[in-house]
């Protein structure tokens, strides 16, 4: 570090010296501050002194060390998210597995009480490409037919929701992932995100942060799950059903009567006959009509 300071600047002090080296003594105080308000450890004084001797020439130099940096790092510990799915109760066994209609709860969980978290841009997807949203950025349900708003508990470190089992048409694997956003609830930074409004009050918060860069209190979460494709039946109780079925007479082949030959032959003779007697008149009277015509 360099400096320049004018004689006379700085309330610089001036003292006549004599003796064996005649000169003027020039002196003043420096003090380095690292505060503008207040004196701190940290600050440094440093008494300069410059001695004119009463020749022309004169040389001084002063030698100050510089300040030793020393840095400072602190990196905020992230907490442990996860995501999972249960059956029974938010509270119950962990399952991988499940059948269509059957009731499963999707639960997010962090374990910092410090802080709480948003759930929000969740799909599914079947690995295949087939992809289906299910929470906008806002942390909205998008078609609560497939699954409903998400539910938080007040301490915000838990979040669930109730679904019934479904699938793709084609394949049985679900891959599910969504973004869970931290925020420190004694700076209220929970305050207005989570948990958030939906429905007809829907109050947009994610498009601001979806034009801003990637937040570093972001994480990503998921889970798979395979559902079998098994439709339920619902069956008919017994009691409903009739004691017996009503009984119906079996048809009997008719019987062919011996007579039926004998009477088959004789109407085939007689259509044979009329057949004959009606060409055999046809043709004669045909010819009667030729005679009459012809002249004598």
């Amino acid at each position: 570090m360099s400096m320049m300071i004018q004689n006379g600047d700085c309330t610089m002090q001036r003292q006549r010296v004599t003796g064996s080296l005649e000169g003027i003594m020039l002196s003043l105080t420096i003090v380095v501050s690292f505060h503008g308000t207040f004196v701190t450890k940290a600050d440094r004084a440093y008494r300069c002194m410059c001695f004119f001797r009463n020749i022309k020439r004169l040389s001084n130099a002063i030698d100050m060390s510089p300040l030793g940096t020393t840095e400072l790092l602190d990196t905020a510990k992230m907490p442990t998210c996860s995501y999972s799915i249960h059956t029974s109760s938010p509270d119950g066994p962990i399952t991988t597995a499940g059948k269509i209609g059957d009731k499963i709860y999707h639960v997010w969980q962090c374990e910092d009480s410090q802080q709480g978290f948003l759930v929000h841009s969740c799909f599914v997807d079947d690995g295949k490409g087939a992809r289906f949203d299910l929470l906008d950025i806002d942390g909205c349900a998008i078609d609560p037919i497939i699954q409903p708003d998400v539910n938080y508990d007040s301490s915000l470190t838990k979040a669930f929701v109730e679904t019934m089992g479904y699938k793709f048409s084609d394949t049985s694997v679900l891959n599910y992932q969504c973004v869970v956003e931290l925020c420190k609830k004694e700076a209220g930074e929970c305050d207005g995100l989570s948990p958030p409004t939906c429905g007809r009050h829907k109050r947009s918060i994610g498009i601001r942060r979806q034009n801003e860069h990637k937040l570093a209190n972001e994480m990503e979460v998921s889970t798979t799950m395979e559902i079998m494709d098994q439709i339920p039946e619902k069956d008919v109780p017994e009691h409903n059903l009739p004691l017996a079925l009503p009984q119906f007479a079996t048809p009997k082949p008719i019987d062919t009567p011996d007579c039926f030959f004998p009477v088959f032959v004789g109407l085939s003779v007689t259509v044979i006959s009329s057949a004959t007697f009606t060409v055999v008149a046809y043709i004669f009277t045909r010819k009667s009509k030729i005679l009459q015509i012809t002249p004598a």
